[in-house]
């Protein structure tokens, strides 16, 4: 059978580009699917087990086979003709998504195959390290491409992320302090204090977003806001929302787990509410829903992949600012009621790198803003659910 002609020499592609050469499905696509096999297969073996629950075992392995789905339609529809194309064209990569995102003239008269085609086109070079491909993804552009504050030094940019995050983190304890309060002066409890507590978590989050908006009121910079909004492409968000939470899940399980082999992770058997019937309340997980993974998803996705990933990037590089804004994203999750648990920290600065290197690479929110709400709706459902 003929083997499919690469548009790259071999000499230009690194490892993960030459996974992907040849025939369908390639050794790259079927290295990436391999691990959620084998949990597959282990989910197999303990459904019958009675020490594990029937209907929670065929729900993760319902979800395994998404992921699986999900990673065969990616590798072999959008990753694969990307490196097995026959035209002997080079893919010239753009540095980021974010100079070219605004629809031309002619992308809007374009078919709709030639939309997805592009679409597709654009989350291929994203995903792309051979050559510079790498470099390319970090590399800040000339002129400046965030539409944010120019900043005259680099103390002065961190003054600003460190007031904003501040600022956050305060306000988060200032809150829940308040919150606790309020309930002990009034003395309610059961349904009522449940529901009391919901809001008070969604309240937080607005006010977290009052927080981020003065610095952008005051510089009037409410056109950055709504660029941050902008329209990356439905198929790209599609896909990078799919593939970084698997890249999200297989980081933070291997960290998780050497954390817990080497550190230990502290075991939390915490009880949430204070009705347990409250868990069956419609009104109260609809507020649990809302608090934990739609609040968070749009404000701390604003703040940080927002104001202060994008104050970095207007002295730093994009690879700095990464690093950066995501140890910061990490810290605001450290809490001063378990002071000697980092665990929080690290696992979610892992969320931090992946969700700043996606508003790069889109510059949009939109791809951030999903991925963080499906990470926290997964918390919901398999927690409290």
């Amino acid at each position: 059978m003929r083997e499919p002609v690469s548009g790259h020499m071999d000499g230009e592609l690194g490892p993960f580009g030459r996974a992907f050469v040849g025939k369908s499905p390639s050794k790259g696509a079927i290295i990436m699917m391999f691990p959620f096999w084998i949990f597959f297969l282990i989910g197999l073996v303990r459904l019958f087990d009675p020490e594990y629950s029937f209907f929670l075992i065929c729900g993760l392995e319902v979800f395994l086979l998404i992921i699986i789905s999900s990673i065969f339609a990616f590798t072999t529809r959008v990753i694969e003709p990307h490196f097995n194309k026959g035209d002997g064209k080079e893919v010239v990569l753009s540095s980021s998504i974010e100079k070219d995102g605004d629809p031309s003239d002619s992308d809007l008269v374009m078919s709709g195959r030639d939309l997805f085609r592009k679409s597709r086109e654009r989350v291929a070079e994203i995903w792309d390290f051979t050559g510079d491909g790498l470099v390319t993804s970090f590399e800040i552009q000339e002129g400046g491409t965030t539409g944010f504050y120019s900043s005259e030094s680099g103390l002065g940019v961190w003054s600003k992320s460190l007031l904003m995050w501040f600022s956050v983190y305060a306000w988060f304890h200032l809150a829940a302090f308040g919150t606790l309060g309020m309930m002990l002066v009034s003395g309610v409890g059961g349904r009522t204090l449940d529901i009391l507590f919901e809001i008070s978590t969604i309240i937080t989050y607005l006010g977290t977003g009052l927080i981020f908006l003065v610095p952008i009121v005051i510089g009037d910079k409410m056109d950055y806001v709504r660029s941050l909004f902008r329209n990356p492409g439905i198929i790209s968000i599609f896909l990078l929302v799919v593939v970084i939470t698997i890249v999200d899940l297989i980081v933070s399980g291997i960290v998780g787990t050497a954390w817990d082999i080497v550190i230990g992770i502290p075991d939390q058997e915490l009880v949430y509410f204070a009705d347990p019937s409250s868990a069956n309340d419609p009104l109260i997980m609809l507020l649990l829903f809302v608090g934990i993974a739609i609040c968070p998803a749009i404000f701390e996705e604003l703040v940080f992949r927002g104001y202060i990933l994008d104050t970095f990037r207007s002295w730093y590089s994009d690879t700095y600012s990464i690093i950066a804004s995501g140890i910061l994203f990490g810290l605001i999750h450290y809490s001063i009621f378990t002071p000697f648990d980092f665990y929080p920290v690290v696992a979610t600065s892992i969320g931090g790198f992946l969700y700043a290197w996606a508003r790069i690479r889109t510059g949009s929110l939109w791809v951030p803003i999903l991925c963080h709400a499906l990470w926290n709706g997964s918390i919901v459902v398999f927690e409290y659910m």
